[in-house]
């Protein structure tokens, strides 16, 4: 769903999911000693401007955007790493005055 200015959604990458019903499909596709995700975000039909920051899911701090849009209907993408805590969650916040929705691809990990 739609992640609006000042939202955050916590996310587990601990397992893969169906593109289509959300079901876990792959188990600890992201092991649990795993301590940091190289990932693909990729931001889609944007309102207005706005940014999305992922951080480690008890991390509620924001100090720098992952990704930026400046307009209506943008599709942008951009890859980056950032920790892990033992939950295997990220936090993904939207800041600005925008909205969007968007699509979070683990590439791999780190141990």
């Amino acid at each position: 769903g739609r992640l609006g200015a000042g939202e955050s959604r916590v996310i587990s990458v601990a397992n893969g999911r169906d593109l289509q019903s959300g079901g876990v499909n792959v188990a600890d596709i992201v092991p649990s000693d795993a301590t940091v995700i190289v990932f693909n975000l990729t931001v889609i039909n944007t309102v207005s401007s706005g940014f999305l920051s992922i951080t480690p899911a008890p991390t509620t701090v924001i100090s720098a955007s992952t990704i930026n849009w400046i307009g209506d209907g943008q599709v942008a993408a951009n890859s980056s790493m950032v920790g892990l805590a033992g939950t295997r969650e990220v936090r993904v916040h939207c800041g600005g005055v925008g909205s969007t929705d968007f699509t979070l691809d683990i590439l791999g990990y780190h141990r």
